[in-house]
């Protein structure tokens, strides 16, 4: 059967202009190789959008009669969808924090609250993609042998896979 699938390709600052000028055919040529036996034969059933990534956040996230959550308090590398993520759990421990009352004790109290978070998503989000952006055959097989190790280790992939999925507690 078909089947379809969304990529988010980035590549660097250099080389993005030249992947944008491909063709339709070039472009799904060159995915196609880069992407292995692991999907087959790809077809473009929707046009192709080009963004360049920037990564940003607030230091401060609460101020006079304001409050940054989502994109607005952190730009970040859009891998696994991560910024939706956050955004969502931004909305949900502000709606939490504020229960209470808008005061601004509850405003320190959600940026405190989730600055752990907030941190460790940031963290994690602008490391991989470095991590994976490091050719050479040896970075190969050191990612390989690390996701190996991600793989057999059961609860640090558990750890993982929590913190992307739900953030931080606390």
């Amino acid at each position: 059967g078909r089947h379809r699938s969304a990529f988010v390709w980035t590549v660097s600052e250099k080389d993005g202009p030249g992947f944008a000028k491909l063709g339709d055919r070039g472009f799904t040529a060159e995915l196609e190789k880069r992407a292995g036996d692991l999907l087959g034969s790809m077809a473009l059933v929707a046009p192709r959008m080009t963004y360049p990534l920037g990564f940003h956040h607030s230091a401060k996230i609460v101020g006079d009669r304001i409050v940054l959550v989502g994109d607005a308090a952190h730009g970040i590398h859009p891998i696994a969808g991560q910024g939706l993520n956050l955004g969502l759990r931004d909305a949900f421990a502000l709606a939490d924090s504020l229960r209470a009352g808008c005061t601004p004790q509850a405003l320190e109290a959600f940026a405190s609250r989730h600055r752990v978070d907030r941190a460790m998503t940031i963290g994690i989000t602008d490391l991989l993609p470095r991590v994976f952006a490091v050719g050479g055959p040896m970075a190969a097989h050191a990612r390989g042998a690390s996701l190996a190790a991600l793989a057999c280790v059961a609860p640090l992939k558990h750890a993982l896979a929590r913190q992307m999925m739900y953030g931080a507690r606390g």
